[in-house]
């Protein structure tokens, strides 16, 4: 595992979902800002794509998508849900919980624990591209320091054609430090990883049955991820099948890399 890595459970989307540290709690509050610019990551939510065939992945406040998920002889419940809409560059963002996909940042040897809002993951989207913005955040009080950079990026491309791949590369980038009494040999961590994200489309217009429901007009895209950082030689590898069905969203979805299945058992759509 690469040193200070971000731990990937890689669907669709990165997000940032706990930041926790050892030893006692730190009390504060914790606020994180969107910058929707993310100079240091390619593209714009305002690049629009090449035309869209139709709407994969249906975006509302309320929305809601429920998934049966069986990994390692284990089975469990995942809900995700629309929970908020806002304008970035003057189109409509939403507000995701969970947005399918899990990370963790570990820093193991930080002496305080503190369980942080997520920063606000957004989808965007724009004429058959659809984006997934994470917004950064930063803290620095009572001696602690920390920030986590955000990203823009496509994480789908509906307009393909079978055996078509986009491909994009972005960076993130973890920094913490501490300054208290105590605590003089905590090591500052800085690294910045890079992130090779690749997606291809491998079937359209598919019929799919998931639990019992048939559905139709269904596109399969498999995703792969390559994590690397300077210095280091081992990279992570991380391989997803996902298949969306029109109008409707994410139907099933293989980590490969986990080893897990996720698939739909229900949905609510406004």
């Amino acid at each position: 595992m690469i040193k200070n890595s971000i731990k990937i459970a890689f669907v669709f989307g990165l997000l940032i979902s706990s930041i926790s540290c050892s030893n006692e709690p730190l009390e504060g509050e914790f606020p994180d800002s969107l910058d929707p610019n993310l100079p240091s990551n390619p593209g714009s939510p305002t690049e629009p794509g090449e035309g869209s065939t139709g709407d994969y992945w249906p975006m509302a406040v309320g929305n809601t998508w429920v998934y049966n998920v069986e990994s390692n002889n284990s089975s469990s419940e995942n809900e995700y849900s629309v929970n908020s809409e806002t304008t970035i560059e003057g189109l409509p963002a939403y507000q995701i919980d969970n947005f399918i996909s899990d990370a963790g940042v570990e820093t193991p040897d930080l002496p305080v624990e503190q369980d942080f809002d997520q920063p606000d993951n957004y989808v965007i989207k724009n004429e058959g591209n659809y984006y997934n913005l994470l917004e950064s955040f930063s803290f620095e009080e009572n001696g602690i320091s920390l920030s986590i950079s955000g990203f823009n990026y496509v994480f789908l491309k509906d307009y393909l054609e079978e055996g078509q791949s986009y491909s994009s590369d972005f960076d993130f980038t973890y920094t913490s430090s501490i300054d208290i009494e105590g605590f003089e040999d905590f090591e500052d961590i800085e690294f910045t990883q890079n992130f090779n994200y690749e997606m291809t489309m491998v079937e359209r217009g598919m019929i799919l049955e998931v639990n019992e429901v048939e559905y139709e007009d269904v596109i399969h895209i498999e995703i792969v991820l390559t994590i690397s950082q300077e210095g280091l030689e081992e990279t992570i590898t991380d391989t997803s099948e996902v298949y969306l069905a029109k109008d409707i969203g994410p139907i099933r979805i293989i980590n490969e890399s986990e080893g897990s299945t996720s698939d739909l058992i229900s949905y609510e759509l406004n």
